[in-house]
């Protein structure tokens, strides 16, 4: 079974469908594997982005000073 061969025939939105889920189902077994969900990682994503946000703010205050 492992050398045979088939030759399939999809439409345009078959294909379309086919390439979004099998993308669709990469993303969400690597952000499982990687993040462990997509909660905790957009939860660490907001956090980076409030410690930017404060380390900015501290520099602007810290040119202010100067």
């Amino acid at each position: 079974m492992e050398n045979e061969k088939m030759m399939v025939t999809l439409s345009v939105k078959e294909l379309d469908d086919l390439i979004y889920n099998t993308t669709y189902r990469a993303m969400k077994r690597a952000l499982n594997n990687h993040f462990h969900g997509i909660v905790p990682f957009f939860n660490k994503m907001n956090d980076d982005l409030e410690t930017i946000v404060k380390e900015i703010d501290y520099l602007k205050l810290r040119k202010q000073e100067e």
